[in-house]
C-alpha cells in the first residue's frame, strides 16, 4: 500500500481540525531536512485505525538523528501552540 493511500484511509473520517494540523506540519517541513522523515505515531495512528475519536496528545517521530527536540521547539513556535 503506498504512503498515500494508507494516507487516506487514516484520515478518512478524522477531525477536520486533526487534518489541518497535519497539513500545517507537511508545509511547514517542505524543504527541509525534516520532509519525509517526520511521522504521526502512537494512540493518535492507533485510534485512528480503530475508528475511534483520537485524542488531542499527538506524537511524532523525527527520523533526524539529534533532532527531534529541535524539530519539537520549531513547530511549537509556528503554530503558536
Amino acid at each position: 500500500m503506498s504512503n498515500n493511500n494508507m494516507n487516506e484511509m487514516l484520515f478518512k473520517n478524522a477531525d477536520p481540525g486533526l487534518i489541518k494540523l497535519v497539513q500545517f506540519i507537511r508545509e511547514s517541513i517542505k524543504d527541509t531536512r525534516y520532509e519525509g522523515k517526520v511521522y504521526l505515531c502512537g494512540g493518535t495512528v492507533r485510534d485512528l485505525l480503530l475508528g475511534v475519536k483520537p485524542n488531542t496528545n499527538l506524537d511524532f517521530a523525527v527520523e533526524v538523528k539529534g533532532r527531534g527536540i529541535s524539530f519539537a521547539k520549531r513547530r511549537t513556535k509556528k503554530c503558536h501552540c
